[in-house]
């Protein structure tokens, strides 16, 4: 889509609006769309729909998708996008993502520069062995994030010894993990 209206628009808020996969797919092939710095698509049902918005993402430095079902899949798309390079926030908040896809965006060599986190309400399990790994992940941004959140995810002990163990955090102001 072509417009000269949207040639200077740095700040997207389209929260709520229903635009589903098709609209995050044709808003990601916007002629503008590099120009946005800050993008907020919270509750939209993109699902599959992120990986475009990942892929044509290259100058955002903030984006904002939570509860929009975008499952370990979505996780994948973002953490596997190059992309994603510039962002310094990212929300995923309420999407299913599971510790698998928990794991990804901790592990992404692509989201190095993350400052802020949002992976609440995910559905991380409580069997054994599957937290471990994305508590690790979490760890390794820990030079960069200064806010963390974790809340409404199963991480049990060994969740958080693995956050808390051997890491420091030297920049951390805020993490939260209520109902952990």
């Amino acid at each position: 889509a072509e417009s000269e209206v949207c040639n200077e628009l740095a700040r997207l808020t389209l929260d709520g609006c229903e635009i589903g996969p098709d609209g995050a797919a044709a808003l990601a092939g916007a002629d503008w769309f590099n120009a946005l710095r800050s993008l907020s698509l919270n509750d939209n049902s993109i699902g599959p729909g992120v990986r475009a918005i990942a892929a044509a993402g290259h100058g955002l430095g903030e984006l904002r998708v939570r509860n929009n079902g975008l499952g370990s899949a979505g996780a994948r798309a973002i953490a596997g996008s190059a992309a994603m390079g510039e962002l310094l926030a990212l929300d995923v908040c309420s999407n299913g993502l599971g510790s698998e896809g928990v794991r990804l965006i901790g592990a992404s060599p692509h989201l190095r520069r993350l400052a802020v986190l949002d992976v609440s309400h995910n559905g991380m399990p409580k069997e054994a062995g599957l937290v471990e790994p994305a508590a690790a992940a979490l760890a390794a941004l820990a030079p960069t994030l200064v806010y963390l959140r974790l809340d409404g995810n199963y991480l049990g002990e060994p969740g958080v010894l693995g956050l808390v163990t051997g890491v420091e955090w030297a920049q951390l102001g805020v993490l939260g993990l209520r109902d952990c």
